[in-house]
């Protein structure tokens, strides 16, 4: 769980589904807290662009299979992929 002290707080939400979300006011001692569920639509296509030495391409990842575009994305945003060759057949 994670917890923001900050006017504004915000938090980007790379995976679709559900979530429980609890904010927390203090001022002046006097505490509110709210919790709500959201719940975090995925897209119906989302383009990635791959820059490689030869030159840039551009893939489509559809919902046909939203659990692995919604793991190649995460994969993406931790990091995890960069500096990876693809060899293709």
């Amino acid at each position: 769980m994670a917890i923001f002290e900050e006017l504004n707080p915000t938090h980007k939400y790379i995976l679709s589904g559900k979530y429980l979300v609890t904010l927390n006011a203090t001022n002046n001692g006097k505490s509110v807290s709210l919790k709500k569920e959201i719940i975090i639509e995925p897209p119906h296509h989302c383009m990635v662009e791959i820059q490689t030495t030869e030159g840039n391409m551009t893939a489509i990842l559809y919902d046909d299979t939203p659990l692995h575009r919604d793991n190649f994305l995460k994969l993406v945003e931790e990091g995890f992929i960069m500096g990876y060759f693809f060899i293709g057949n």
